[in-house]
């Protein structure tokens, strides 16, 4: 009996742990030099959301189409895809995410695709002037 709470305590303790150190590197993260440093972070925190909530459903041969940079492109403008992402997807949530997610997800797909280069963040304030061009 007296090992099982020892380690339930242990597990805890990892478990705190293990938070601060995210926490930790999400805060060097957002303070590294400059915009580059932004956008990276942006990137990696897109990658984490599209493997929770987008993978599944993107693979080949799946429900939702391979997010191609042709698929991408033909959204025109970050804004449009933006657009769309927000109000259709995930498919069994749609609009279930904050728009910095929604953002950060589009920052990663667009990256994968090579349609973005990836010093750039998209954001509301840049999203019109981002033009997906294959």
């Amino acid at each position: 009996m007296r090992g099982s709470g020892g380690r339930r305590a242990v597990t805890r303790r990892g478990a705190v742990a293990g938070r601060l150190l995210v926490l930790l590197v999400a805060a060097l993260a957002s303070d590294g030099a400059g915009a580059d440093a932004t956008a990276q972070s942006q990137i990696a925190r897109g990658r984490a959301l599209y493997v929770q909530y987008c993978f599944a459903c993107h693979l080949p041969g799946s429900v939702g189409p391979e997010l191609t940079r042709e698929v991408l492109a033909g959204m025109g403008t970050a804004r449009n895809l933006f657009n769309f992402i927000r109000t259709a997807m995930p498919q069994n949530a749609p609009g279930s995410l904050t728009d910095q997610e929604y953002w950060d997800i589009l920052a990663h797909m667009l990256v994968e695709a090579g349609l973005l280069p990836a010093e750039m963040r998209p954001g509301p304030e840049t999203a019109d002037s981002i033009r997906l061009a294959p």
